[in-house]
């Protein structure tokens, strides 16, 4: 697709409807969205307890390279496999982020708004307790697109909604302010607030307010009443992490790039990797931390601890790939999203002035 033929398709999209056909199809424009969104962002790929030893490796796999991430002494060394060529690499928190450009934007600019978010659970004091990759017959940005919104949540994901709350599903499932306000939940988010900051533990919100290359959220919410974690019965599924002084029924939700999600209780964090693959497939890899002395069987259950992601993951792959089957129809035509598809919107207007800028 040529590029005078693109910057119109850009101009014909209507604000509140979903993206033409070509966006979700099109190899010429995945190639595009690879470049300019995947590798010019910094990823979150493993956490640093992954490695044993001094020497330790392990592989990160692009679609045209490979790159070798090496523990260090007192640090990590990221190399394309291919020419040997450095890439970017930053330890933050004991998370592992790669950034695939030659001009990567600074770490702590990108990290700043969300490090407080963050910092609180202490992973730097953590360590991967389980993983599992889903791998998706979607494009990548269908594949957000369905993380975007908890429109589906009531009738699709009957084990969130055990979790969560249908006002704090309508509001803030999806981040905040990603769907219509709900007052009842307002209050009793102010309420818990109150009760937080007196416990001394952060709370609080970011949603970016100015169009930049970023896209990034966070929010601290609570648990549904009686719930201590994101588990079927709401007790923990391990020993507190972080430095929270008790648990404070929080759940805090942190998107740094659209690569990637972190959603955190006072216990386990669940951290999600978005890696495109191709047009129509996108891995989604889900990565469990838990406190680093934690000890499986004693004091965290692997089990009770990946039930509620692992089962609506795995409801969402399917929700995502008959999505895309649609999308192949010759029927196929942008919808209208709805009044709880706020971020979905958001996000494409992002990512089309983003395109557009970059023809």
């Amino acid at each position: 697709m040529n590029t005078q033929i693109l910057k119109e398709l850009i101009k014909q999209q209507r604000d509140g409807f979903t993206l033409d056909q070509a966006f979700y199809l099109d190899p010429d424009i995945f190639q595009l969205d690879y470049s300019n969104f995947f590798l010019n962002h910094w990823v979150f790929v493993d956490h640093v307890s992954s490695f044993k030893n001094i020497g330790d490796y392990f592989i990160f796999n692009l679609i045209a390279d490979d790159i070798k991430v090496t523990k260090l002494e007192n640090s990590i060394e990221a190399r394309y496999i291919s020419n040997d060529r450095i890439c970017h690499s930053k330890i933050y928190e004991g998370l592992v982020f790669l950034n695939f450009s030659d001009n990567p934007d600074n770490f702590d600019e990108f990290i700043k708004p969300v490090q407080n978010f963050i910092e609180l659970h202490d992973l730097s004091k953590a360590k991967v307790a389980y993983r599992k990759t889903y791998p998706t017959f979607g494009n990548w940005k269908l594949t957000l697109d369905n993380f975007h919104e908890c429109y589906h949540c009531g009738p699709a994901h009957p084990e969130y909604c055990e979790v969560h709350s249908s006002e704090y599903i309508q509001a803030y499932g999806a981040g905040a302010n990603t769907g219509p306000v709900s007052e009842k939940f307002k209050k009793e988010l102010e309420a818990w607030n109150d009760k937080v900051k007196a416990l001394g533990h952060f709370t609080g919100e970011y949603e970016e307010e100015d169009f930049s290359q970023y896209s990034r959220s966070a929010e601290r919410t609570h648990l549904s009443d009686g719930k201590l974690s994101e588990t079927r019965d709401g007790t923990p599924a391990s020993i507190l992490m972080g430095k929270f002084k008790d648990f404070d029924r929080g759940y805090t939700s942190v998107g740094p790039s659209p690569f990637n999600s972190l959603l955190m209780t006072n216990d386990f964090a669940t951290i999600f990797k978005f890696i495109p693959r191709g047009p129509l497939h996108t891995d989604v890899e889900l990565i469990w931390l838990v406190n680093k002395d934690a000890e499986e069987g004693k004091d965290y259950d692997i089990k009770k601890m990946v039930w509620m992601w692992d089962q609506t993951t795995m409801a969402d792959k399917t929700i995502i790939e008959n999505n895309q089957k649609g999308i192949f129809s010759n029927h196929y035509a942008p919808g209208k999203l709805s009044h709880m598809e706020v971020a979905v919107n958001s996000f494409k207007n992002w990512y089309l002035r983003h395109t557009e800028n970059s023809l």
